[in-house]
């Protein structure tokens, strides 16, 4: 008795979770062809560069690159 009302359970549970992961699914697609559309829009490419005068970083470069003792000339 206890597998039966495990195994409806879990069909159960299967049904509900699929297709909250199909819209999940569909809205990422959506997002990826917009940023094929506008590629400036996409986050992937924007610049990231630290500022002027701010200090320099092992993983951003500077926008100037140049790197100076006191940070970003």
């Amino acid at each position: 008795c206890i597998p039966i009302v495990a195994v409806l359970f879990l069909t159960a549970w299967t049904s509900v979770t699929a297709g909250d992961f199909k819209n999940k699914l569909k809205n990422l697609s959506l997002k990826a062809r917009k940023e094929v559309e506008n590629p400036k829009a996409s986050k992937l490419h924007q610049k990231r560069c630290v500022n002027s005068g701010d200090p320099c970083q092992r993983t951003v470069r500077c926008c100037s690159r140049r790197c100076g003792i006191n940070g970003c000339t």
